[in-house]
């Protein structure tokens, strides 16, 4: 499902998709209660829009990096009370299976990341480096 204008979900499941779960370039998605599981990439990607999720599950999902959810350079995504885990990389090299940011805006709030603390430190070293 690509968004690329304005689009609101509400006890939505999203699955077993042959792509990408939730792809929002250049619009405004609102999901909620929604779960997002089993896509054969990344279950959100977010491209130069605003994605806000509220109570959604992202797991199961795989992707060469950011299995869960790939946030690019220009997004703007919010999650609040969200759980993200459970999701794979193909890439061994990856960051982080549930959760990817290409320098892009986020916001967490009450939302669980699994191996987030790894994840940041990771953040923090490549910022560091760079």
């Amino acid at each position: 499902s690509v968004i690329s204008s304005y689009a609101t979900l509400t006890n939505c499941r999203i699955s077993e998709t042959s792509g990408i779960g939730v792809s929002v370039s250049g619009g405004s998605a609102s999901l909620t209660d929604c779960v997002i599981r089993g896509n054969a990439d990344s279950g959100v990607f977010s491209s130069s829009g605003t994605a806000t999720l509220t109570n959604c599950t992202i797991s199961g999902n795989r992707a060469a990096s950011g299995g869960g959810m790939w946030i690019a350079t220009d997004a703007r995504p919010t999650l609040t009370n969200c759980i993200v885990w459970g999701n794979e990389t193909t890439s061994p090299t990856a960051q982080n299976p549930n959760m990817v940011s290409d320098n892009g805006n986020f916001a967490l709030y009450d939302t669980i990341v699994e191996d987030a603390l790894s994840w940041e430190k990771r953040l923090r070293e490549y910022r560091a480096a760079s």
